[in-house]
């Protein structure tokens, strides 16, 4: 093992004990180097001042004086040449195991002294009153809320350990004071009176003549009381365990749980219902969700059928059958334009037929085609225009047979 490296600082005291006993003593024969084999050597070695030998000489315990007074910086390794100097090898075998263990110390505390705790934020620091306060603020998560608070004297321990048990056995979130509460919180009570009015729901209170006794059980009493009237909470919850002469005008206000009933109801079931805050928590939850997306559908389905009435409406309008004004109107506009197609007709075939009697031979128009004799179109051209017209025509002749009998 390298001694080089391991600094004064690493002695114990059961190994500067062991030095002082072994070279405590005067040693009348000096080493064959000159130098005392005792503490002198070892002062001489290590050049301590000459002033300082009058005072080793009344010093009950000189060599723990002069290893205290050399530099830390000095090594294990020059110790132990110091006791080879002044021939004393006995002291060098008998402190050579401790030296052993000192540098194994020694190296442990150097490793742990390389990791540093972190500075305390003082804003923070005082948000943590609990517990579970400290692991979660590690983690990064909010501060830690409870169900109940459990308030109860020190002689009442064992019911209320069994009411903890009970309530947790229910998935409930209890907090105690000898539990739960960090170390090294000043003014407990404060921390107890943040505790209840912002971090837990409910006291929960053991009401025995041992709870009553203690003046401030009876102020977090009146405390829990008022900041329930305040937060309009049910704030408090007392479960008398013990009968009393008289219980706190504040519990009269309340209802209140008596243990020594239990043979009549469900003790701690009831405990238990009144201290949840939702006893189907979860499942409300998740009915709220069904009901919001239920409702998101509905509210789609509506939007839907609004849409489709608007498009049917404009459907309706621009399909609307005419109304009975406009259809008279529509029919004597029909009966119009037949009497003027009538007319044309009757006019077209009197011309037709006084073209055949050779009476005259005026222009014709019909069909979008114009006929015009006169010289400059070619005789056999307008006698196949007449011919076709006469055709087209023949059934329209109502005047040729009284033609017919003129001639």
């Amino acid at each position: 093992m390298d001694l080089s490296a391991v600094p004064l600082l690493a002695l114990s005291n059961n190994s500067i004990t062991l030095i002082s006993t072994l070279l405590n003593p005067i040693r009348v024969l000096p080493g064959d180097n000159g130098l005392p084999r005792d503490w002198r050597g070892l002062a001489q070695i290590f050049e301590l001042p000459g002033e300082t030998m009058p005072l080793l000489y009344t010093h009950l315990n000189p060599s723990k004086y002069i290893l205290e007074a050399i530099d830390n910086k000095t090594s294990l390794k020059a110790l132990q040449d110091a006791f080879e100097a002044i021939e004393r090898w006995d002291v060098f075998d008998d402190t050579e195991i401790l030296f052993e263990k000192d540098v194994q110390v020694y190296n442990e505390n150097l490793k742990r002294s390389q990791k540093t705790a972190e500075d305390v934020i003082a804003n923070t620091d005082l948000e943590i009153l609990t517990i579970e306060d400290q692991y979660r603020s590690e983690e990064g998560l909010q501060k830690q809320h409870y169900d109940a608070f459990i308030l109860y004297a020190d002689e009442d321990f064992d019911f209320a350990k069994e009411m903890i048990e009970k309530l947790e056995e229910q998935d409930l979130k209890v907090c105690t004071k000898d539990r739960d509460l960090i170390a090294g919180v000043s003014l407990e009570s404060e921390v107890i009176m943040k505790l209840i009015s912002e971090r837990c729901n409910r006291l929960v209170v053991v009401i025995s003549p041992n709870f009553l006794k203690s003046p401030v059980n009876k102020f977090f009493l009146e405390f829990a009381h008022a900041v329930g009237i305040d937060q309009r909470k049910r704030k408090l919850i007392a479960c008398v365990y013990k009968d009393c002469d008289q219980l706190p005008e504040s519990l009269s206000y309340t209802m209140n749980l008596y243990y020594n009933r239990r043979a009549y109801f469900d003790f701690w079931g009831k405990l238990c219902d009144s201290v949840r805050t939702s006893p189907l928590k979860k499942e409300s939850r998740q009915g709220n969700r069904e009901i919001k997306k239920t409702n998101d559908n509905y509210i789609a389905k509506e939007e839907r059928i609004e849409n489709n009435l608007a498009i049917n409406s404009e459907l309706s309008k621009s399909l609307r059958p005419p109304s009975k004004s406009h259809a008279i109107l529509r029919s004597l506009t029909r009966k119009k334009e037949k009497k003027a197609n009538n007319n044309e007709s009757t006019s077209k075939e009197t011309n037709n037929d006084e073209i055949d009697s050779g009476l005259c031979l005026p222009s014709v128009i019909s069909d979008s085609i114009s006929i015009n004799l006169d010289t400059t179109n070619s005789p056999s051209d307008a006698a196949n225009l007449l011919s076709l017209k006469h055709d087209k025509k023949k059934r329209f002749s109502p005047f040729k047979k009284l033609l017919r009998i003129k001639k």
